[in-house]
């Protein structure tokens, strides 16, 4: 499985995409694009690319796809609202639903990677598995609340802990936050509507032939009811233990959105000022930066000040998500109205390298496929401030 740091020993550079303010025909390529609004108007987009390659449709900003880690947003936003409804205390100790976690160990320490805990080389678990078997002591190398690193395991063990706490799969608690929240959105696919599960776009990768292939959500791959989920041949869901294994459905990274959820998501987020100011700030030896890539955190999102902003001066709080070939991001701006989102749902071999801790004082440490993006939104961004 490969991390930040696997991926710094890349060394090929990526060629940024074009700006464009509006749609691009189709190409024999996958889904790429970004939209930028403010105040609930789209002030400028770029789509291109196909949802699956060969066979359309065109890729659209209503397309759902796979939002990679934009997902930790999603879910922590939700629990915030279980949180305002009593419904959950994120700062209840949960080491009696989660055994051999440390003493004073709470959902918002995991919510905001400061556990202490430190992923696994697998951080997922099938339907007959329980999470408890993913960790021990030993996998906690700090006290909770003394130091961050960005661990996928956190938001499984959360998911475990509501799960217990509420009695209902996670995913359908996180479904129904979604629907009163007027999205057509889930959990690996779990309550999204059929008519929206048949326009899905794929995640690629390139082969070593230089062929895209395809690696989640091929239709063939899509069931139009039921949820995906890791799971065994034999293993049905009604076989589940709520409260067993929270990252059956993905917490850390399988909500299915488009651009346009995204957006919403982002209105959302301007309505959350607690997660627009850091609970941690690197101060040297206080995390795992992942060579300054993590220099502030909020409780479930990136806060960039002006100064560390991918986004030269301009203060941003959101996510970004890297998987299965994707890139993608969401981000406000906050104090203002502006939201922008983007996606592009392939990678070759060579899209993995990082601009370099040396930019450090201007901006963190990026991927080099999000940087070109935040680069082609940051012109038209510039003009609305």
């Amino acid at each position: 499985m490969m991390d930040r740091r696997t991926v710094l020993a890349s060394s090929a550079a990526m060629v940024g995409l074009t700006a464009c303010g509006g749609a691009m025909p189709a190409a024999a390529e996958p889904g790429r694009g970004w939209i930028l609004n403010e105040g609930g108007k789209t002030i400028a987009s770029s789509i291109t690319g196909q949802s699956v390659i060969g066979t359309g449709p065109n890729f659209s900003l209503e397309t759902p796809f796979r939002i990679a880690s934009i997902t930790k947003l999603v879910v922590a936003m939700a629990l915030r609202d279980f949180a305002a409804d009593d419904k959950i205390d994120l700062a209840a100790p949960v080491s009696y639903i989660l055994p051999y976690t440390p003493d004073g160990l709470t959902l918002g320490h995991l919510l905001s990677h400061q556990s202490g805990l430190k992923d696994p080389e697998v951080y997922w678990a099938d339907i007959q598995t329980d999470i408890r078997t993913l960790y021990n002591r030993e996998s906690f190398t700090h006290a909770p609340g003394t130091y961050f690193r960005y661990t996928n395991l956190n938001y499984g063990l959360a998911a475990t802990v509501v799960e217990a706490r509420l009695g209902e799969r996670f995913d359908r608690l996180v479904w129904n936050w979604l629907t009163r929240n007027g999205f057509d959105a889930g959990l690996n696919w779990s309550g999204v509507s059929p008519r929206r599960r048949k326009s899905a776009a794929a995640l690629y990768r390139k082969n070593e032939a230089g062929n895209w292939a395809a690696t989640v959500d091929l239709p063939t791959d899509i069931p139009l009811a039921s949820p995906t989920y890791l799971r065994r041949d034999i293993a049905r869901l009604d076989s589940y233990s709520i409260g067993k294994n929270g990252t059956l459905f993905s917490p850390q990274g399988g909500m299915r959105m488009s651009l346009s959820d995204l957006i919403k998501v982002g209105e959302i987020l301007h309505q959350r000022p607690d997660f627009h100011k850091p609970v941690w700030t690197f101060d040297g030896k206080n995390g795992d930066d992942e060579d300054a890539h993590f220099l502030a955190f909020g409780s479930g999102s990136y806060v960039y000040d002006a100064d560390i902003s991918p986004i030269s001066g301009v203060p941003l709080v959101g996510h970004l998500g890297w998987a299965y070939g994707a890139h993608t991001a969401m981000f406000i701006m906050p104090g203002t109205d502006i939201t922008f989102a983007f996606a592009r749902l392939g990678s070759g071999a060579d899209d993995a390298t990082m601009t370099g801790p040396e930019n450090l004082g201007t901006r963190a440490n990026q991927f080099t496929v999000h940087q070109a993006l935040f680069d082609e939104v940051a012109p038209i961004l510039r003009t609305l401030i």
